[in-house]
């Protein structure tokens, strides 16, 4: 059992009832876990300032904002942890003053394309960490090499540069049951995740599925979860298009903005992850949880137990798609390493700033 941090946390992000996406999911799933294991937790979702329409109506939502924050550190509420992507305006906007105020300061960067790389893209940004960072009692990132990176980049940071893993497991009470039948379909079931932007690559896994349709003689359905946090409209009608010629040999299901992505991968045999960049695939992690195999491209670090290829490697990926189909069973059990969750992590670094 995990020892309770025991000090009030306030956790700063985006969450699952407003935005679909990897810092969303684990956000939710930190504070359902902080909840769970009664800590004295309140969430603050800056997704309802940027999702508002006028500038306006977004300047009135940041002050309300920067005004809660401020009653909570009045209030008592000790930790103040960001999460945020490579922009972090939230955190640039409010941390200063709340460090002012005697709070203790996490940002939590999940960068997808690489922190340190970017910031020689945006010296600006580099600029303003010399000084902001300095309010920060913890900056973590998702890998070690990472971490050294910024290490070296900000060396008044030292030891408050932690790495912790970017996989949190969901609450007990939001995981499925683990299916008798993996599929409510009587074929094979793949499952991919990404969203209407080239980088994802969605339609890799779908022609691999093709593929194997073909030399097995036999057909597959294939479901395609994606999100509409990005979309690039031309991509995604020459994606949708792509479908409609290979649904004579597939059974091809689309589902956007989905919320049951736990119940979705756990009715699948197997999960895959064929993206041209990833920061990791918090979805990959999930799939091996609920018992379904993951294949995934090495462009990344990847959670113990996925079955890595090549990104455009198709024959990899198919070969990977036909040992899984030649092993599935209707026995279900998780896949994952427990030491590949990181709520324990996250309550660590709480406990050393008490």
């Amino acid at each position: 059992m995990n020892k309770r941090s025991g000090i009030p946390i306030a956790l700063i992000s985006i969450f699952r009832e407003s935005l679909i996406g990897g810092i969303s999911v684990h956000s939710s799933s930190l504070f359902d876990r902080l909840v769970e294991n009664k800590e004295n937790v309140v969430k603050v979702n800056y997704a309802e300032v940027f999702q508002q329409q006028t500038l306006a109506k977004k300047l009135l939502a940041g002050v309300s904002m920067g005004v809660r924050l401020l009653k909570l550190r009045f209030s008592g509420i000790r930790i103040f942890h960001f999460h945020a992507s490579n922009q972090a305006l939230v955190f640039y906007l409010f941390a200063p003053v709340l460090y002012l105020m005697g709070g203790r300061i996490i940002l939590s960067i999940h960068s997808g394309y690489g922190y340190d790389k970017w910031l020689d893209e945006h010296p600006g940004y580099d600029n303003l960490n010399q000084v902001a960072f300095r309010c920060l009692d913890r900056l973590i990132f998702m890998n070690p090499e990472e971490s050294t990176r910024i290490r070296l980049r900000y060396p008044f940071l030292r030891k408050r540069v932690a790495t912790v893993n970017p996989f949190i497991a969901p609450a007990a009470s939001s995981l499925p049951k683990m299916q008798s039948v993996v599929c409510e379909k009587n074929n094979f079931c793949i499952a991919t995740i990404g969203a209407w932007g080239a980088r994802y690559n969605v339609e890799e896994a779908v022609e691999a599925a093709a593929i194997l349709s073909e030399r097995i003689e036999e057909s597959i359905s294939v479901t395609v979860i994606q999100s509409t946090s990005l979309l690039e409209t031309s991509y995604k009608q020459r994606v949708l298009d792509r479908f409609a010629i290979l649904s004579d040999r597939l059974d091809i299901t689309v589902v956007e903005d989905s919320s049951a992505i736990l119940d979705l991968l756990a009715r699948h045999d197997v999960f895959v992850r064929p993206s041209k960049g990833d920061s990791y695939g918090l979805c990959v992690a999930e799939a091996l949880l609920v018992g379904t195999p993951a294949i995934a491209t090495d462009v990344c670090r990847r959670c113990e137990g996925t079955l890595l290829y090549r990104q455009g490697d198709t024959e990899a990926l198919v070969a990977h798609l036909r040992t899984v189909y030649a092993a599935s069973s209707r026995v279900r059990k998780s896949l994952l390493d427990p030491s590949q969750d990181s709520y324990a992590g996250y309550l660590k670094e709480y406990q050393a700033l008490i």
